[in-house]
């Protein structure tokens, strides 16, 4: 009878433990799953997202920056030995096949998330990578005072794609918030000839609301040599309401929107900002998301 109570109560209290244990881990599980979510919600408000350019364009050959539609609206001759400056440029796959393609003097990526910008210098690795894996060994004859016969092999010049490459640069940092001297301590440039803004002012605009755009199309303005170019590809306005609850802070600047992306061409080209002209290059053909077929257009100073 003892032994048979005892059992009982040691049964009774195995039990209790295990669904506490239960409790627990499910407890755990959820508050896990919360915070991913809460993080996700967090990253994009900003529009920091990963993988950004697997989900927006298919791999081919080159890579997914080579084959990026959007650059094939673009012209070498707006790029070549200029100094580019990409703002809001992710994982920097579309930054790098710009600069590969087109051979800037220099390019900068800046975005606003840290492990974006380590993601990007990855990638300008690996681009570096697969180029010093691509150049030709050449064989030469050796110098007449070492030796007729032997041969050695002599290292070739970089190809211009190559050095544009070695010229890219990617910086962490808040474009809108951060003053003219800071981002030129962090970029180690004063001047651009041209800057791009892709699929990147939605998230200021959400994130600051109109006095946040007024500021970064300003900076953008003044950070242009004379003649420089602003190529812009802005979300449409119904796109704003998808990520409206993104956080609080998209939510209040939501609701106080006046400057709507449609009013953005008059914005800058009107006495506010100050550019001369505007030229429309349309949306680019084979994207395979339709919700990423945006327009883009190119303001000069």
């Amino acid at each position: 009878m003892d032994l048979v109570k005892k059992d009982g109560k040691r049964k009774g209290i195995s039990q209790n433990s295990n669904e506490e244990n239960e409790t627990k881990i499910t407890t755990s599980v959820t508050l896990n799953v919360e915070n991913q979510q809460k993080d996700l919600k967090t990253k994009s408000s900003n529009g920091n997202y990963q993988q950004y350019y697997g989900k927006r364009h298919a791999e081919g050959r080159g890579g997914i920056g080579m084959n990026d539609p959007r650059i094939f609206l673009l012209k070498k001759a707006w790029f070549k030995g200029k100094r580019y400056l990409d703002v809001g440029c992710n994982s920097g796959i579309f930054t790098l096949a710009l600069a590969k393609k087109f051979t800037t003097k220099s390019t900068i990526g800046i975005d606003i998330d840290q492990t974006l910008i380590n993601e990007a210098e990855t990638n300008l690795k690996k681009e570096l990578f697969q180029s010093s894996l691509s150049k030709a060994t050449i064989m030469v004859p050796r110098s007449v005072k070492k030796s007729k016969t032997e041969d050695q092999p002599t290292e070739p010049k970089d190809s211009p794609q190559t050095k544009s490459l070695k010229n890219v640069s990617f910086v962490c940092a808040d474009f809108v918030s951060c003053s003219n001297s800071e981002l030129t301590e962090k970029i180690g440039h004063k001047k651009f000839e041209v800057i791009s803004a892709l699929s990147t002012v939605k998230w200021i605009h959400l994130s600051g609301g109109d006095e946040s755009v007024k500021t970064f199309f300003k900076k953008v303005f003044e950070m242009l040599e004379p003649g420089g170019m602003f190529i812009l590809e802005a979300q449409p306005w119904k796109s704003y309401s998808k990520k409206k609850r993104a956080s609080e802070e998209a939510a209040r600047s939501f609701s106080s929107i006046q400057l709507f992306p449609k009013m953005f061409g008059d914005y800058l080209l009107g006495e506010q900002v100050g550019f001369k002209k505007c030229l429309h290059l349309g949306k680019p053909e084979g994207v395979v998301a339709k919700g990423f077929r945006r327009d883009i257009e190119i303001y000069t100073k």
